[in-house]
């Protein structure tokens, strides 16, 4: 077994015990200039001890985060971090009466309202599309002009027509447009802990036609962050859920992912790709109990991007248990937080079954999910009970 890394005052104590091996009659006194030579020295041999310990910890997938998470997962198995990408879907053009017709050109901009601080997302189409002049709506899809998850659309926004040029050429004022069917693939910069997991599983995915390189080739899929291949033993049909970050999906993306399991699947096995949705869920936290000088406020956002980090592995119809999400929000500061409670309130039953709009807030009990759906954490709270409560 190897020594343990001396701590600063194993560094202090040798110090002195060399001193006063070189003069038995010194001493070391709080405030002795004796003293404050051997803490400086033993200050700075513990910085290059924190240093040479970093450095070790950099080269491990466990110990690395951000740039250099990216330089060891490169340098071990050419595996790039799955950048940002765009949300995609259709959009319906409508008008009150058939009219006249005509073209709607290719890159043509919608937008979506201004939220409460201005923010607002850009949609272009993809490509010209007639207008039949007997036609009362048109569907072409379209693409978020920026990546990330802000572009995802639950499927009841309407959008501004930014180019008037569709109003000119068809001399309809009437004209709206509408992301009916929602957008969806809209992806912030894959998080480390997902890039991570991602690494340490790449082995299992090397031989195609398993369930884990099916989920590995559906993941290749712009846009594509969650799946998840089940096999059906009766029929030896295989489904393959996918979704975004977001634990949502389009019609889109479920045709790119069949396209792309051509190439993973085995001949003579059908393997299909279906979408997925999300069962959100608000938490309100309380910390009941803590050691003293913890401050909740400080430490709510990495309790919230622990419990994030957890409940993103959660499979379509796998159900989110509340010890796990005890556990995750814990666990950060697991010697300093003694007690947690989650809120209960009457919109969900004790069964933990889901609301009416889709929404489970303040669950009692574990919540299992619909088939096709995954939990989705969509807002966390912390209530400092200790403090409101002294």
């Amino acid at each position: 077994m190897g020594l343990p890394t001396p701590s600063f005052s194993d560094l202090e104590n040798i110090g002195k015990a060399e001193g006063q091996d070189v003069r038995p009659s010194l001493v070391f006194a709080d405030g002795d200039q004796t003293t404050a030579v051997v803490r400086a020295g033993a200050a700075m041999f513990d910085h290059c001890v924190g240093w040479f310990a970093d450095q070790i910890r950099q080269m491990f997938f466990g110990g690395a985060t951000g740039d250099e998470l990216d330089t060891i997962i490169m340098d071990r198995l050419q595996l790039p971090r799955t950048p940002a990408t765009a949300a995609y879907g259709p959009i319906t053009f409508a008008r009150v009466t058939s009219g006249a017709a005509g073209v709607i050109s290719s890159g043509n901009q919608e937008a979506t309202k201004p939220d409460s601080t201005g923010a607002s997302s850009t949609y272009l189409t993809d490509f010209e599309v007639s207008y039949p002049a007997t036609s009362f709506s048109v569907t072409v899809t379209a693409k978020c002009s920026v990546a990330g998850s802000a572009g995802n659309l639950d499927g009841t926004s309407d959008l501004s027509l930014l180019a008037l040029s569709i109003v000119d050429a068809l001399g309809d004022s009437t004209i709206t447009a509408r992301a009916a069917y929602g957008f969806a693939g809209g992806n912030d910069v894959e998080s480390d802990e997902h890039y991570m997991f991602r690494a340490v599983n790449l082995y299992l995915t090397q031989r195609r036609a398993t369930l884990a390189a099916l989920e590995e080739g559906a993941l290749t899929v712009a846009g594509v962050t969650v799946a998840h291949a089940v096999e059906i033993p009766d029929t030896g049909v295989v489904s393959v859920r996918v979704a975004d970050d977001s634990g949502n999906s389009t019609a889109q993306m479920e045709q790119a992912v069949d396209v792309e399991l051509e190439n993973w699947r085995s001949a003579g096995v059908y393997v299909e790709a279906k979408g997925m949705h999300a069962t959100q869920l608000d938490l309100t936290v309380s910390i009941v109990d803590y050691a003293p000088g913890f401050d909740v406020a400080a430490a709510s956002d990495t309790m919230e991007e622990s419990a994030r980090s957890r409940m993103a592995g959660l499979r379509p119809g796998q159900a989110a248990t509340l010890d796990e999400i005890r556990v995750a929000i814990m666990a950060p500061y697991a010697t300093q937080i003694y007690k947690i409670a989650f809120a209960t309130g009457a919109a969900l039953a004790t069964t933990g079954i889901v609301t009416d709009d889709g929404v489970a807030r303040d669950p009692t009990a574990d919540i299992t999910p619909a088939n096709g759906q995954a939990i989705h954490l969509r807002s966390i709270t912390f209530d400092d009970w200790k403090a409101r409560w002294a």
